[in-house]
């Protein structure tokens, strides 16, 4: 990753601040607060040129309208006008997770990272959310149990089985159908190693002791002590959906 990029994250935690709502989220623009102390400082000195350097920078960042995008992400995640000035204090725990999530999106973030950020949203707000990250230009890392909110919005997947990560090209319905074949590929690689292991093992208990043999079956002896085994797979495919199965069938048929 980039030394240069821009995380955002969403915050587990919302101490019951007397700060309205609007405010809480804005302040996840960092670099808009951080530009907002410089001019309140350079006002304060009375130096012009810095006022002057730092209103160009914040009309780079379109600084202007943060307020209107503040509110903007709030009415999507749910928030009537009227909420917009109350204190956080006055929010349920599920209502500060969604001001938490409006001040992760109001980042300017390159990499942006959620786990479950639909575990406190009605559908409407979820169908909102869906839309908003479908537009999000950054590298976004998503953890998700809800696969019709993951289908729409992802085209890589990440794995970790056997304390191994696998790279899936796709959404969650393609990584299932992909999971689904590699496993059964794999599965048929070790039924038939195990044909060939079985095969020289006989090979050797039968003429390991014969003299005229013994070369041969040391031979054989090296090749099973060089061979790489392949993992039985067959408990992590019966873990396997059934409809998983199905569309993998589908798509070798």
């Amino acid at each position: 990753m980039p030394g240069t990029w821009q995380l955002a994250w969403v915050n587990q935690e919302t101490p019951a601040l007397p700060q309205p709502a609007i405010e809480y989220v804005i302040d996840g623009d960092r670099e808009y607060r951080y530009l907002e102390a410089q001019l309140n400082d350079a006002n304060e000195r009375n130096d012009g040129h810095a006022i002057a350097a730092i209103h160009g920078k914040l009309d780079t960042i379109d600084a202007w309208t943060v307020r209107s995008r503040a509110a903007s992400l709030l009415h999507g995640l749910g928030f009537s006008n009227d909420q917009l000035e109350r204190p956080v204090s006055d929010f349920s725990g599920g209502w500060r997770m969604r001001l938490n999530l409006a001040q992760a999106l109001i980042c300017r973030s390159d990499l942006l990272l959620l786990d479950e950020p639909t575990n406190h949203l009605d559908l409407d707000a979820v169908i909102w959310l869906e839309k908003w990250l479908k537009n999000y230009p950054g590298t976004l890392i998503l953890i998700s149990h809800d696969r019709d909110f993951l289908d729409p919005i992802v085209d890589k997947i990440i794995h970790i089985e056997q304390q191994t990560l696998y790279e899936y090209t796709g959404n969650y319905s393609a990584f299932e159908v992909q999971r689904a074949t590699r496993l059964a590929q794999q599965q048929a690689m070790y039924e038939s190693q195990q044909e060939r292991v079985a095969h020289l093992q006989s090979y050797i208990d039968r003429f390991r002791a014969k003299a005229t043999k013994a070369k041969q079956a040391q031979s054989r002896i090296k090749m099973l002590e060089r061979m790489e085994l392949i993992a039985r797979l067959t408990s992590i495919i019966h873990s396997i959906s059934a409809s998983a199965r199905r569309k993998a069938c589908q798509t070798r048929c």
